[in-house]
């Protein structure tokens, strides 16, 4: 009987890690994507205003 209440301890231990290991990866996943946003924005950003400065008079009355 002892060894089963071990074995349930071991069990929980193991849980306990697999979703902290899980939570980091997600954690890291969402870092990565808001990075990636916002480089995807400066990106754009840049390119709409180089073509606002080449181009913008075409469309300044």
């Amino acid at each position: 009987m002892n060894r089963r209440g071990v074995q349930l301890v071991e069990e929980a231990i193991l849980l306990v890690i697999a979703v902290i290991m899980v939570s980091l990866l997600v954690g890291g996943i969402q870092e990565v994507l808001t990075k990636a946003g916002g480089l995807t924005n400066n990106v754009w950003g840049g390119i709409s205003g180089s073509l606002n400065s080449l181009f913008g008079f075409l469309w300044h009355w």
